[in-house]
């Protein structure tokens, strides 16, 4: 009975770390699609879930807003779409 149960722990174990290695690789690919996006609009998006997590009472509505009319007013707004229609990867420059 010992035997098996540490034969179980052991196989737990590598079960873990597998599941582990895993999730490390998967957050890491999230986190390149993330990056490789306009950093207007990594900044506006994280300001946007700051704000959905505030109290209503103290949310900054304009700033965000303010956030993100930047996004649609910058030259990363225009190389984001002239990239989509010439099918290249967009070249973000963070203005």
């Amino acid at each position: 009975m010992l035997a098996r149960l540490l034969a179980d722990a052991v196989a737990l174990g590598r079960r873990h770390a597998l599941l582990m290695t895993a999730l490390a690789l998967a957050l890491s690919s999230l986190a390149e699609r993330i990056a490789a996006n306009a950093p207007l609009s990594i900044a506006a998006a994280k300001r946007a879930v700051a704000a959905a997590l505030a109290d209503p009472e103290t949310r900054d509505t304009a700033g965000l807003e303010a956030a993100i009319r930047a996004c649609f007013d910058s030259g990363d707004y225009r190389e984001g779409r002239t990239a989509f229609r010439e099918k290249r990867p967009p070249r973000f420059t963070g203005r």
